[in-house]
Protein backbone atom coordinates (compact mmCIF):
# COMPACT_ATOMS: atom_id res chain seq x y z
CA UNK A 1 0.00 0.00 0.00
CA UNK A 2 3.23 2.38 0.42
CA UNK A 3 4.05 2.07 -3.23
CA UNK A 4 0.67 2.78 -4.28
CA UNK A 5 0.54 5.92 -1.79
CA UNK A 6 4.40 6.91 -3.06
CA UNK A 7 2.94 6.73 -6.51
CA UNK A 8 -0.40 9.14 -5.85
CA UNK A 9 1.86 11.55 -4.24
CA UNK A 10 4.50 11.61 -7.44
CA UNK A 11 1.37 12.00 -10.04
CA UNK A 12 -0.41 14.47 -7.88
CA UNK A 13 2.27 16.83 -7.18
CA UNK A 14 3.56 16.44 -10.65
CA UNK A 15 0.19 17.56 -11.65
CA UNK A 16 -0.23 20.26 -9.33
CA UNK A 17 3.44 21.96 -11.15
CA UNK A 18 2.37 21.08 -14.37
CA UNK A 19 -1.35 22.56 -14.26
CA UNK A 20 -0.72 25.70 -12.00
CA UNK A 21 -3.80 26.82 -12.40
CA UNK A 22 -6.20 24.12 -12.27
CA UNK A 23 -5.63 22.37 -8.55
CA UNK A 24 -9.07 21.15 -9.46
CA UNK A 25 -8.48 18.92 -11.94
CA UNK A 26 -5.03 17.52 -10.50
CA UNK A 27 -6.86 16.76 -7.41
CA UNK A 28 -9.77 15.13 -8.97
CA UNK A 29 -7.25 13.08 -11.17
CA UNK A 30 -5.39 12.33 -8.12
CA UNK A 31 -8.19 10.74 -6.30
CA UNK A 32 -9.40 9.16 -9.11
CA UNK A 33 -6.13 7.54 -9.74
CA UNK A 34 -6.04 6.62 -5.65
CA UNK A 35 -9.76 4.87 -5.92
CA UNK A 36 -8.87 2.89 -9.29
CA UNK A 37 -5.95 1.79 -7.98
CA UNK A 38 -7.14 0.83 -4.55
CA UNK A 39 -10.66 -1.48 -6.23
CA UNK A 40 -8.93 -2.29 -9.51
CA UNK A 41 -5.40 -3.68 -8.61
CA UNK A 42 -5.17 -6.64 -6.55
CA UNK A 43 -3.94 -5.96 -3.09
CA UNK A 44 -0.73 -6.97 -1.47
CA UNK A 45 -0.97 -10.73 -2.40
CA UNK A 46 1.98 -12.52 -1.83
CA UNK A 47 2.72 -15.99 -3.71
CA UNK A 48 3.48 -18.81 -1.68
CA UNK A 49 7.03 -19.77 -2.93
CA UNK A 50 5.85 -23.75 -3.43
CA UNK A 51 2.86 -22.16 -6.06
CA UNK A 52 2.91 -21.72 -9.72
CA UNK A 53 1.58 -19.08 -11.03
CA UNK A 54 -1.07 -19.77 -14.02
CA UNK A 55 -2.24 -16.89 -16.29
CA UNK A 56 -5.87 -17.77 -16.26
CA UNK A 57 -7.91 -15.32 -18.56
CA UNK A 58 -10.98 -14.66 -16.17
CA UNK A 59 -12.35 -12.22 -19.51
CA UNK A 60 -12.79 -7.86 -19.00
CA UNK A 61 -13.26 -6.31 -15.55
CA UNK A 62 -15.90 -4.37 -16.06
CA UNK A 63 -15.02 -1.94 -13.31
CA UNK A 64 -11.30 -2.00 -14.35
CA UNK A 65 -12.03 -0.81 -17.88
CA UNK A 66 -14.46 1.71 -16.13
CA UNK A 67 -11.97 3.17 -14.06
CA UNK A 68 -9.24 3.43 -16.57
CA UNK A 69 -11.62 5.03 -19.24
CA UNK A 70 -12.97 7.83 -16.13
CA UNK A 71 -9.55 8.51 -15.15
CA UNK A 72 -8.20 8.69 -19.44
CA UNK A 73 -11.25 11.04 -20.11
CA UNK A 74 -10.66 13.30 -16.95
CA UNK A 75 -6.93 13.45 -18.22
CA UNK A 76 -7.99 14.20 -21.51
CA UNK A 77 -10.22 16.37 -20.75
CA UNK A 78 -8.05 18.63 -18.48
CA UNK A 79 -5.75 18.96 -21.19
CA UNK A 80 -8.37 20.08 -23.45
CA UNK A 81 -9.19 22.72 -21.23
CA UNK A 82 -6.18 23.46 -20.18
CA UNK A 83 -5.99 24.67 -24.22
CA UNK A 84 -8.97 26.20 -24.72
CA UNK A 85 -7.86 28.38 -21.20
CA UNK A 86 -4.35 29.26 -23.09
CA UNK A 87 -5.81 30.15 -26.59
CA UNK A 88 -8.47 32.75 -24.29
CA UNK A 89 -5.16 33.99 -22.99
CA UNK A 90 -3.61 34.69 -25.73
CA UNK A 91 -6.70 36.30 -27.74
CA UNK A 92 -7.13 38.79 -24.52
CA UNK A 93 -3.69 39.53 -24.88
CA UNK A 94 -3.80 40.23 -28.17
CA UNK A 95 -7.11 42.47 -27.65
CA UNK A 96 -5.45 44.19 -24.66
CA UNK A 97 -2.64 45.27 -26.74
CA UNK A 98 -4.38 46.30 -29.50
CA UNK A 99 -6.76 48.34 -27.45
CA UNK A 100 -3.79 49.82 -26.12
CA UNK A 101 -2.05 50.83 -28.93
CA UNK A 102 0.95 48.80 -28.83
CA UNK A 103 0.26 46.90 -31.95
CA UNK A 104 -1.61 47.42 -35.03
CA UNK A 105 -3.13 45.37 -37.69
CA UNK A 106 -2.60 47.45 -40.35
CA UNK A 107 0.31 47.19 -42.25
CA UNK A 108 2.75 50.02 -42.23
CA UNK A 109 3.03 51.92 -45.80
CA UNK A 110 6.36 52.13 -47.07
Amino acid sequence: MSQLNNLIEASTNYLFDTFENSTFFAFSFSYITYWCMKFCLPGNRQMAAHRVAHVVYKGPSVVKEICIGLTLGVMAGTLWKMNHWNQQRKAREFYDMLEKGQISVVAPEE
